[in-house]
């Protein structure tokens, strides 16, 4: 029996309905508009050609510990909870990894399973530790180990040789990190048939294939340049990952809504900005004077230094080459004075600006008025052009009890620029080396199924509407901030 209060359910004829959500993290319409075309991704292009397509917009910020929670509870992070990959704890400057119990919204597949639809689901981000439900459910990235409910299939799993995240991109050859990305796909969809196999009478069934947003982090800059070698690698991993789709739509029948989504899109990328040293400059945050912090801006500069002669890189190579993983070296981190200080970034990677919790009324409101008009004027110093595209209080963006733990001024930056938090890098700008793409907005959305409408493309979709989307679908009502995307279907249902 799944615990948990039921949730509301509307009467009407959803029998031997069926959804099939293959989730491509990060897949963009730049890339995949253009192959489909030229006929490449045959599968894919059938799909969308006799469905329901659009672009699907995400949730800010966008990326995936973010997103695919806003997917699944189809609620805003203000009432899910989450904010990044490291987010403060609500009125504290103490940082933390959320995982999938730190999700406050009910799960797309526990309403499910409370309303008696049998799930599998396979490597969703931020479902660590697995949940209870009526089916199986397989934690994605963020598990230790291989985590899945029921507990009894972990053996099977294991045996199967499941993998839970190929080799990463930081800290392995571009051939090496290719072979595990086809290696950890192929077992995925391989493990995938087998589940369908071994439990037919599912009703919903969702695979997320991470390797799309992997690819893209490493080799777009590859190909968008043109490189000999590497240049076709993100196509010829989509052509591969197309073949696969058409493998799990065999699994379909008649009755079975097939979903082909992305949590966000991607692009180039150029440079980070680093904005804790912007912070430091404009006297939001203020780094204890000690000789302890001394040493280890000493060290950063090394560091930049070395990255920036192009010698990190050929460090890196030889450590690779000796049997080390530079991907697990970790710059030193600064001790912030946070008594003196107003404004400061709890993550590295989504680059959130929290306001010390100490403030409050008229003070806090100063501190996020002043961040929001100034960063509207940040600057690349090469070019004098504005780089951040929008600056959002959280208020602008999140309703619900969680807001208070949201970081308090968020950007959106500028194509092929990226703010991250923490004193990672010496100075303000990083021009890239390894990591050439990044997350855009504007991710994909295709819906294809019985009374689902031909070739209609969505004029606007967001992240949210797919879960009641979803629901409706088995006649199924919850409270969610996303509406149905009523539009898709030929007549109401």
């Amino acid at each position: 029996m799944i615990m948990g209060k039921e949730i509301g359910r509307v009467e009407g004829s959803s029998e031997n309905q069926r959804v099939m959500v293959i989730a491509l993290d990060g897949a963009t319409w730049t890339t995949l508009g253009k192959w489909i075309e030229e006929g490449k991704l045959p599968n894919i292009a059938k799909l969308k050609r006799s469905g329901s397509w659009g672009n699907l917009t995400s949730c800010i910020p966008y990326v995936s510990p973010v997103a695919w929670p806003t997917f699944f509870t189809g609620v805003n992070p203000g009432r899910h909870g989450i904010f990044g990959f490291q987010q403060c704890r609500a009125g504290s400057t103490e940082s933390y990894i959320p995982i999938g119990s730190d999700v406050k919204s009910p799960s797309l597949w526990r309403i499910l399973s409370q309303n008696g639809k049998k799930v599998i689901v396979m490597n969703v981000q931020n479902t660590y530790p697995p949940e209870e439900v009526n089916g199986v459910l397989i934690g994605g990235l963020m598990s230790p180990e291989i985590a899945v409910y029921p507990p009894s299939l972990k053996n099977w799993l294991e045996r199967e040789g499941y993998i839970i995240e190929g080799k990463g991109w930081m800290n392995t050859e571009k051939d090496e990190f290719l072979k595990s990305l086809y290696k950890t796909t192929d077992k995925r969809v391989e493990v995938a048939m087998k589940l369908m196999d071994r439990y037919p009478d599912w009703d919903f069934f969702m695979i997320l294939i991470s390797g799309t947003d992997r690819i893209q982090h490493y080799l777009w800059g590859q190909m968008e340049d043109g490189d000999k070698k590497y240049g076709k690698a993100i196509e010829n991993y989509y052509k591969h990952v197309d073949k696969l789709v058409g493998k799990l739509i065999e699994k379909a029948d008649e009755n079975t809504t097939i979903i082909i989504m992305s949590d966000h899109g991607f692009g180039r990328l150029r440079t980070r900005v680093h904005i804790n040293h912007w912070l430091e400059k404009e006297g939001f945050i203020k780094v204890k004077n000690t000789w302890s912090n001394v040493k280890k801006r000493f060290l950063l500069w090394i560091s930049g230094w070395l990255k920036r002669s192009g010698l990190s890189e050929l460090i890196r190579k030889i450590m690779v080459m000796g049997g080390g993983k530079p991907g697990a070296l970790r710059p030193p981190t600064l001790e912030i004075d946070f008594d003196h200080t107003k404004a400061f970034t709890c993550g590295y990677y989504t680059g959130g600006i929290s306001i010390n919790p100490k403030l409050s009324g008229e003070e806090y409101k100063k501190v996020q008025d002043e961040l929001v008009s100034k960063l509207k004027e940040l600057r690349d110093p090469r070019t004098g052009k504005k780089i951040v595209k929008e600056v959002y209080r959280k208020q602008d963006l999140f309703h619900g009890p969680y807001t208070k733990e949201a970081p308090d001024v968020l950007l959106v930056m500028e194509d092929e620029y990226w703010v991250v938090g923490g004193f990672n890098y010496p100075w303000l700008f990083e021009p890239v080396i390894r990591e050439t793409g990044q997350h855009r907005i504007e991710g994909v959305v295709i819906i294809n199924g019985p009374g689902i409408r031909k070739n209609f493309r969505l004029k606007k979709a967001y992240l949210w509407d797919v879960a009641p989307t979803i629901l409706h679908i088995f006649n199924i009502s919850a409270n969610m901030d996303g509406r149905v995307l009523q539009e898709v279907f030929l007549e109401k249902m």
